[in-house]
């Protein structure tokens, strides 16, 4: 007799248990401006209302069509990239037990977070309130890449509970850009990035990074959910998660700090290896596979590709300085298999 393996559906991390539940999240207060600044903001009050506006009413004709085409003049990677995935995955599983709802988005605003530069590209942060059929706010991030062109979308994540955003300057001031090649800080933008993939993929190889972040909400809910891939007698499971180097945007914290908001892949791996066992993948992994998530031969591999987008607090260099997670956001984009020979 043959002995059979199912992996239960894997679930998606964010909305787990409503994303740990209704827990309140802190958006402080922005402080008082200071008399003078040299430089004012990419993006008055009244501009930033209609840009957001009209990005919410596009994004709700997107969500009625399931159509992430309908995106791409107001939404730009990894946020398009994400939505599409999203609507393609809510497809696949409409007729399942557990079918896939698209994170709930909004423009409604509770913070502006606004660059204060003279040069382009340009960037804007905004706290909104709590979408409709969800508990938590989300970090929005905006950018426009020339003078002439439009605000585009580049991500969004869900603040996590029990984090507390840290302080930015009022919107008429703004907050400015952090160079990605910035000195003085625990990390650059792309290196927290990097470095927090390390810590998702099980790469920090000689235990130097994990004291540098703090923990949080998603990363606990990664290692719970890997600790039970654990199948020895039916195959094998690996994992990576990389970081993407470009398209991060960064605005300063008031305390010297600053926020990076970028772009991660998961690549989760199965692999038959013992004569005789059966291994199959249930949930959405199943809904998206040709195969219905079987790995029939031996040294068959199943991938499984997860989209991130995370937003990340660093604060400037010092010995007991730590990064915090505030926000991410994950869905399951692809699936596919490996045969032996390959």
């Amino acid at each position: 007799m043959s002995r059979r393996f199912r992996i239960a559906a894997i679930p998606a991390l964010l909305a787990a248990a409503g994303m740990l539940g209704a827990c309140a999240i802190e958006v402080p207060e922005t402080p008082e401006p200071p008399e003078q600044t040299e430089t004012l903001p990419a993006l008055d009050g009244p501009r930033l209302e209609r840009v957001l506006a009209d990005l919410g009413d596009l994004i709700a004709a997107a969500d009625e069509e399931q159509d992430a085409d309908l995106l791409a003049d107001r939404v730009q990677d990894p946020a398009l990239s994400i939505r599409a995935a999203e609507y393609a995955l809510a497809a696949a599983t409409a007729d399942s037990d557990e079918p896939y709802t698209p994170q709930p988005l909004t423009a409604q605003t509770q913070v502006e977070i606004v660059a204060v530069t003279d040069t382009w590209p340009r960037t804007v942060m905004v706290v909104t309130e709590i979408p409709d059929e969800s508990n938590v706010p989300l970090l929005v991030t905006l950018e426009q890449e020339t003078p002439r062109s439009q605000y585009q979308m580049h991500s969004w994540v869900r603040l996590l509970p029990g984090v507390q955003m840290p302080e930015t300057a009022v919107p008429s001031v703004g907050s400015a850009p952090v160079p990605l090649d910035a000195e003085g800080y625990l990390y650059t933008p792309p290196d927290a990035l990097d470095a927090y993939a390390r810590l998702l993929g099980d790469r920090d190889d000689e235990g130097t990074i994990e004291d540098t972040f703090a923990e949080d909400p998603f990363r606990t809910l990664v290692t719970e959910q890997l600790a039970t891939f654990d199948f020895d007698e039916a195959g094998e499971f690996d994992h990576n998660t990389t970081a993407a180097e470009e398209d991060i945007l960064t605005l300063a914290t008031a305390d010297g700090g600053y926020i990076a908001v970028g772009a991660m892949n998961t690549r989760y791996t199965f692999t038959k290896t013992v004569d005789g066992a059966e291994l199959s993948l249930g949930g959405q992994i199943a809904a998206l596979d040709e195969e219905d998530g079987e790995v029939s031969e031996d040294g068959e591999s199943l991938n499984a590709r997860y989209e991130l987008m995370v937003a990340v607090y660093v604060p400037v260099e010092s010995d007991d300085a730590q990064a915090m997670v505030i926000g991410a956001e994950r869905v399951l984009s692809g699936v596919s298999h490996d045969s032996p020979d390959e």
